[in-house]
């Protein structure tokens, strides 16, 4: 699993600090650990875009506080707000209404922040391929096997279990990616990476 991140253009006195100290007591009030904090930092006008764009994909661990949120004041006046999180934790979906209440632009008692894995899709599925289970007493044969196109789907779940080091048969293992993202773009952000890389980096 990756990183997703957005950002939005805010005033350059804008101050979300407290609102987020406040909100995430209120979400997460038995996970302190879980609580981050807000970074601030002044940035050269000249090294803005590349600041931005640094933030943007600077990665976050699941394991440590649930979102990162770094304010971007420009010299030459504005500023950003960058929020990164991992996707085992939060959803995009849910880390756009934390900005909006980081903003001021919804109440925190209205959103609500699970922290958490996704449950994987649901849905029919084959738990093992026939022409793929291979043979153990083959040696160095080689062979030939015709996959008809719809076999695409199932050869990549297979690549990507033996890549995570799973057997096929003991589960579902997960070739696409559903985002949860529908309907028109949300003006507030400039900046939405649903991915900040890859989620698969594999040459199949």
């Amino acid at each position: 699993m990756t990183c997703h991140a957005l950002a939005l253009r805010v005033p350059a006195s804008a101050d979300p600090g407290p609102a987020l100290d406040a909100a995430v007591r209120g979400w997460w009030p038995e996970l302190p650990d879980r609580w981050p904090v807000l970074w601030r930092d002044q940035v050269p006008a000249r090294f803005a875009e590349h600041r931005l764009r640094a933030e943007l994909h600077r990665p976050v661990t699941e394991w440590g506080p649930a979102f990162r949120a770094v304010l971007l004041r420009y010299e030459d006046g504005g500023a950003h707000l960058v929020l990164v999180a991992h996707h085992a934790l939060l959803t995009p979906g849910v880390l756009q209404d934390i900005a909006h209440v980081l903003l001021g632009h919804r109440p925190a008692t209205e959103v609500t922040a699970p922290l958490g894995r996704d449950e994987p899709p649901k849905g029919p599925h084959r738990p093992r391929i026939d022409w793929a289970t291979g043979e153990e007493g083959a040696g160095d044969r080689t062979g030939v096997v015709t996959v008809p196109v719809p076999a695409g789907a199932p050869a990549a779940a297979l690549v990507l279990a033996r890549y995570e080091h799973r057997d096929p048969g003991d589960g579902l293992p997960a070739y696409a990616t559903v985002l949860d993202e529908v309907g028109p773009v949300d003006p507030a952000f400039s900046h939405r990476l649903p991915f900040q890389s890859a989620p698969f980096p594999l040459a199949l």
